[in-house]
């Protein structure tokens, strides 16, 4: 087993590379941002699709009923 000194020395060490909670903070306010950003960016997808899919169903059911009159 090693000392005491041995394992202490051994924290100091790995502890520069450990996240503060600070980072951990800064982390999380940047993943709600993209969150929010990307909803915002799927809305306007399914917005946009929905429009562009039911032109073409109108367009397309003008057309038959023009063809068939």
């Amino acid at each position: 087993m090693a000392s005491l000194e041995e394992r202490v020395c051994w924290l100091e060490a790995t502890g520069e590379h450990l996240a503060t909670k600070a980072d951990v903070a800064d982390a999380k306010a940047e993943l709600k941002s993209d969150i929010a950003k990307s909803k915002v960016d799927t809305i306007k997808w399914i917005v946009g699709v929905g429009i562009g899919v039911a032109t073409l169903n109108s367009s397309a059911i003008l057309i038959a009923l023009r063809l068939a009159g």
